[in-house]
């Protein structure tokens, strides 16, 4: 693989993690003003592969096969540790 190959794989993971914190944040967001408590990171795979293409559409970037997997799952752990960071607990009444 060549050094811009790499950079170009490298640049992407960067915008995968980044776009599972954003996705975290958002889901978050939404809850907020309904006061519930967040537990677990609901999202789902399915959900982290739909953003990921939506966001490589905007740039114009393709991540084929088996390293678009890997890049859809980054955005999901990105994601559900951004939300465990992030997500408030139910308290025991």
């Amino acid at each position: 693989m060549t050094k811009a190959a790499a950079d170009a794989r490298d640049e992407l993971r960067h915008v995968a993690e980044v776009e599972g914190a954003r996705w975290a944040t958002s889901s978050l967001a939404q809850l907020g003003p309904e006061g519930r408590a967040t537990g677990g990171w609901p999202g789902t795979l399915s959900e982290a592969r739909m953003r990921l293409e939506a966001v490589l559409a905007v740039r114009k970037a393709r991540a084929p096969g088996a390293f678009g997997e890997e890049l859809a799952r980054l955005v999901y752990q990105a994601a559900r540790r951004h939300w465990q960071a992030s997500a408030t607990r139910e308290q025991p009444a």
